[in-house]
């Protein structure tokens, strides 16, 4: 089974966070394209007055612990 990875967003304020998917990277080199072009997301500058703002490579739909 091949697993699809994707570069996601998470903004947080106060208690509240917010995430949403922003590129998605198909197999057979998901992990290694999407590790390759986080740096390039992680140099936008944040838009807003976040307490957080955090740029991750992780597999499609997965949650953290």
């Amino acid at each position: 089974m091949e697993i699809l990875w994707a570069v996601y967003l998470q903004v947080c304020l106060n208690s509240t966070c917010l995430s949403q998917e922003v590129q998605r990277f198909d197999p057979p080199q998901a992990k290694i394209a999407c590790e390759k072009m986080l740096p390039a997301y992680i140099e936008v500058p944040a838009d807003g007055h976040w307490d957080s703002v955090e740029w991750v490579c992780k597999p499609l739909g997965s949650t953290g612990t």
